[in-house]
């Protein structure tokens, strides 16, 4: 009886302390989970890590220390945001543990084989996802969002069955990992999630009509009759005050009849006003820009019409005093950039706000070209029906919708070049309802640059880095934005091309920010194509033509980026536009040996680069080409932004390296379809036309865009570049590594 007494005594003891040490093993690895997870979120760029050289770093800023910051870095490198589903998983085995099934797992270690598999699939799967979708979204981590994983495989799925397949493949994939991995049901949840929401719903509905709807309804009233009542009282007030200045409107006409002069101070109150009531009352935009006037010559113009009646002295008065509103309506709005209308070739927004449509812009006849078509298909036994053709700048847009007759495409496109008198004739799609083709125009029309700047999208665009590309197939114009992109990279084997974009990229930037607000940072070749250039007022450095000194451009660029970093991280913001509205908005100041220092905005910096094959071919090409992908991966949030162009688009310049870092690319005419595949992932870049006719491919869709270039002349860029000499002289900067940075001694 004490012998079986004592073996159960033994028995609970055994089981109390197995219990006691699996609580242990689970707090253990909780912790663990959560230092990994703090590590992974406190990582800092700049901290020592094995994918750059840090050695001059003063301090650690991951809250995991030393261990945390190389941990956060390598996972990081290798898996990009699916990093975190290591601390997850840490913490999900320390709850196996805990519940005793590791017994299980390590009695048949076989049954490890399905969930690991899992685990690999949704890891592989998601790391993909990151880089066909969110491969921009990358600006903090050392690699990309997938990290290098996720580049093999997204890349490589992207190339080979587009985005949209990689996209529904890597789906599938991860979905797939996540049910081996926790053996959870899909359908079993499904279940559950609607009977909870049949269950739950009727009482938010009744919590809803019953509590939140009265108080939303409640606050709207009050809201709106205190707007009502301010916007009454506001509208009495300023009409009180238009009706005193039309007295004393009444008084100055007087005044002019017998010559005395006018008080400033009165005209300044008259415009004051003015702008008041505009604000207060709703007015209708003007059609065109031109047609625009100041809110200070308003008045003026009003009280001159109403005064027919006056003498040639009174008259003469009154245009003085117009003229000297206009000055000094001038002295209020000195313009800071150049003017569009002087400088530029004429364009009409009001024309090209609209797609090209009107027969003013067709160079060829639609009417022919449809009687044409017709005639064709009406010789081919009605195989297809003709739907509409849309002119465009460049090409003819034509559909046609096939009949069950037509088996094969490839005599239709014959005929149809043949009859056309056509060298080529792209096919844009193919279904089995519509068939689109391009035709492209004998007479191609030029777009001015001044004819997108002109237009609403651009004045309208706050970013000061907007850009006006050119026009889509069916007239539409294309005005981006850079910073989004957050690079550029053009290619094309006719070098005028590539000069026009270029001009057109650089006269866009012009006409949209000041010198204080972007910098450009020109790496010109030996063609001289930047040199016109020379002494803008926006340059950060002189051009640079030496190839001893692009490595040195780089190296500083990359090392500018980092001191970016660490003044965004001082301040607790993570991009450039938070930086800037954090110093504009209080006086912020750093110290600097005890001496306090305040900080002032910094602007953005483009790097335009106009031939990348003669800097990446030299000896310190491999260091250009690695310093050019640290900047496209990481440079974004700090304000830098790279262009680059090249004339040779082959597999040793346009890299797949280089590829990757560049989503956002721009393909001219090239002379083969080897050129194309390789800058575009397919063929028709050898059948552009030229003269600005290009593919342009923007992230996360891989499906190039064909365009129409705007077109700017020697002439137009000198005009600008006089007008704004005119401005003041650059004031240029050192390219200066700071002494804490780790290309200080290389």
């Amino acid at each position: 009886m004490s012998q079986a007494r004592r073996n159960k005594k033994l028995a609970s003891n055994s089981k109390l302390i197995g219990t006691g040490l699996r609580e242990i093993v689970f707090i253990f690895f909780c912790f663990a989970a959560l230092y990994l997870f703090v590590s992974l979120a406190t990582y800092y760029p700049l901290d020592p890590g094995f994918s750059h050289n840090s050695e001059a770093a003063v301090e650690i800023h991951n809250k995991g220390g030393l261990a945390g910051a190389l941990f956060a870095d390598l996972f990081f490198n290798w898996f990009g945001y699916f990093a975190y589903l290591f601390a997850f998983m840490v913490g999900y085995l320390g709850w196996l543990i805990y519940k005793g099934r590791h017994h299980d797992l390590l009695a048949e270690p076989k049954h490890l084989i399905v969930p690991g598999f899992g685990f690999l699939l949704t890891l592989t799967a998601g790391c993909g996802l990151a880089i066909v979708h969110f491969a921009a979204e990358s600006a903090l981590l050392p690699s990309h969002a997938g990290g290098v994983l996720g580049g093999w495989i997204g890349n490589g799925l992207k190339d080979m069955i587009s985005s949209l397949g990689a996209t529904l493949l890597l789906l599938v994939l991860f979905f797939t990992g996540i049910t081996l991995l926790t053996g959870m049901s899909w359908v079993r949840l499904m279940d559950k999630l609607g009977a909870y929401t049949l269950h739950y719903l009727p009482i938010m509905r009744q919590y809803l009509a019953e509590v939140v709807l009265p108080l939303i309804s409640n606050y709207l009233s009050q809201l709106f009759h205190w707007l009502w009542f301010w916007s009454e009282k506001g509208l009495v007030q300023a009409q009180q005050q238009w009706q005193k200045v039309q007295e004393k409107h009444q008084e100055k006409y007087q005044a002019f009849e017998q010559d005395e002069p006018l008080d400033e101070s009165e005209q300044d109150e008259t415009a004051t006003v003015q702008k008041k009531t505009a604000t207060k009352t709703p007015v209708k935009p003007a059609a065109n820009q031109q047609q625009r006037t100041t809110s200070a010559e308003k008045p003026v113009a009003s009280a001159v019409s109403k005064s027919d009646s006056l003498t040639p002295k009174s008259a003469k008065a009154s245009n003085k005093q117009s003229s000297k509103a206009e000055t000094l309506s001038e002295k209020n709005q000195a313009p800071t950039l150049p003017a569009l209308n002087n400088l530029l070739l004429p364009g009409d927004p009001a024309i090209d706000d609209a797609p090209a449509t009107s027969d003013e812009q067709v160079y060829i006849d639609p009417a022919i070209l449809k009687a044409k078509i017709e005639s064709i298909l009406k010789k081919l036994r009605s195989v297809a029906v003709l739907k509409g053709i849309y002119p465009g700048p460049v090409v003819s847009r034509v559909e046609i919708q096939p009949s069950p007759k037509l088996s094969q495409l490839d005599p239709l496109i014959q005929r149809l070049t043949k009859e056309l008198n056509l060298s080529h004739l792209r096919m844009v799609e193919a279904t089995p309802e519509l068939i689109i083709f391009e035709v492209p125009k004998t007479n191609p029309e030029q777009i001015p640059l001044s004819s997108l700047l002109l237009m609403k999208a651009y004045q309208d665009s706050r970013s000061p880095l907007t850009l006006a590309l050119g026009k889509e197939t069916s007239g539409n114009a294309v005005i981006v934005d850079l910073a989004r992109m957050p690079h550029l990279l053009m290619a094309g084997q006719n070098g005028d091309d590539i000069d026009t974009a270029i001009h057109s990229a650089v006269l866009s930037l012009l006409y949209k920010a000041t010198s204080d607000e972007v910098r450009l940072l020109m790496l010109d070749s030996k063609h001289q194509a930047l040199s016109r250039y020379k002494d803008l007022l926006h340059l950060f450095t002189p051009i640079i033509h030496s190839p001893e000194k692009v490595q040195q451009a780089f190296r500083w660029t990359v090392a500018e980026m980092e001191r970016r970093y660490r003044l965004m991280a001082d301040l607790g913001v993570r991009n450039i536009d938070g930086y800037n509205r954090k110093v504009k908005a209080s006086e912020v100041q750093e110290t600097q040996g005890g001496i306090p220092i305040s900080l002032s905005p910094i602007p953005y910096i483009v790097m335009i680069v106009h031939e990348i094959a003669e800097i990446t071919a030299g000896e310190d090409g491999r260091e250009i080409e690695e310093l050019i992908t640290r900047l496209a991966q990481k440079a974004r949030a700090s304000g830098i932004h790279l262009i680059l162009a090249t004339r040779e688009p082959g597999v040793n310049v346009v890299t797949g390296l280089m590829k990757t870092n560049f989503p956002t690319r721009i393909c001219f005419q090239v002379d083969n379809a080897n050129l194309s595949r390789n800058m575009l992932g397919k063929t028709g870049a050898e059948n552009l036309l030229g003269n600005g006719d290009m593919f342009y491919m923007t992230p996360g869709t891989g499906v190039p865009v064909r365009l129409h270039g705007t077109h700017v002349t020697i002439q137009e860029v000198r005009n600008v570049l006089a007008d704004l000499k005119k401005r003041g002289k650059p004031a240029y900067e050192k390219l200066e590594i700071p002494e804490n940075s780790s290309f200080r001694h290389k």
